[in-house]
C-alpha cells in the first residue's frame, strides 16, 4: 500500500522529468521507486520470516 502509493506520487513527476528530456531525473526517480519496492518486498518477507524483531524496527 505505502509502494503504491509512493510510485503514484512519484510516477507524474518521473513521466514530466522524461518528457522534458530530463534523463538524470527519471533515472533517479525511476531509482527510488525500485528502492521503496525492493525494501518493502524485502520487510515483506522478513514479516513472514517472523525475524524481524522489535529492536530492528525502532
Amino acid at each position: 500500500v505505502i509502494v503504491g502509493s509512493i510510485v503514484t506520487l512519484l510516477a507524474p513527476d518521473a513521466w514530466q522529468a522524461f518528457s522534458s528530456g530530463d534523463f538524470i531525473g527519471f533515472a533517479f526517480i525511476v531509482f527510488l521507486m525500485a528502492f521503496f519496492y525492493y525494501i518493502s518486498r524485502e520487510y515483506k518477507k522478513g514479516r513472514e520470516r517472523g525475524n524481524i524483531s522489535n529492536e530492528a524496527l525502532r
